[in-house]
């Protein structure tokens, strides 16, 4: 469990799962060019829809924050 600035608790994460969650990393303005995007992970919270990106040793590296889109 890691903890996670949008639901403000520890809430279990988890890495990009497929292709399409490791692109909407790879696309996020915030980030350099040659970003590792195993090194971001995802809010996966019981408790609340959150989706939160942060990366794994920094708890808020984007400001504002984002969210992983929903599947479609």
């Amino acid at each position: 469990m890691l903890p996670c600035h949008t639901c403000g608790t520890y809430q279990p994460h988890r890495q990009p799962k497929d292709d399409r969650e490791r692109q909407v990393i790879r696309t996020l303005k915030q980030l350099k060019p040659h970003t590792y995007v195993e090194d971001y992970w995802i809010c996966v919270s019981d408790e609340r829809d959150c989706r939160n990106i942060r990366h794994r040793w920094n708890v808020k590296p984007l400001d504002p924050p984002e969210k992983m889109p929903e599947p479609e």
